[in-house]
């Protein structure tokens, strides 16, 4: 990993959704490297003060796959870059793109899959 995680956005499960999720963060690069996607797992409380998560970084993590969202073509970034990435979804099409946005060089990657 090129960077520390960074929140993507919230789900609550008790309350009515929009049928589209968008959500955006920036990355941010500690260390040089080539990059070739952007890496997404998740954390879920069950109960107050009861968690679980599927992160590589978790000292306890379900056993259940990340999620990996390439791009178009690798990068080079350099420790203390910003990298912009937004993740966006349409769950009732089976829909989700995502854009990834590199400032630095002025590089994009736009990537959809699903119906």
């Amino acid at each position: 990993m090129l960077g520390s995680s960074a929140v993507l956005g919230d789900i609550d499960l008790y309350a009515d959704h929009s049928d589209f999720f968008s959500w955006s963060t920036d990355l941010q690069i500690e260390r040089d490297g080539l990059m070739h996607g952007v890496a997404g797992w998740f954390e879920c409380e069950l109960a107050t003060d009861v968690w679980m998560t599927n992160s590589p970084l978790a000292e306890k993590p379900i056993h259940r796959y990340q999620a990996f969202l390439p791009i178009n073509e690798a990068v080079k970034v350099n420790a203390g870059d910003t990298v912009k990435a937004t993740v966006m979804a349409r769950p009732a099409d089976h829909l989700i793109a995502w854009v990834v946005k590199f400032p630095a060089t002025g590089q994009r990657s736009r990537i959809r899959l699903g119906r």
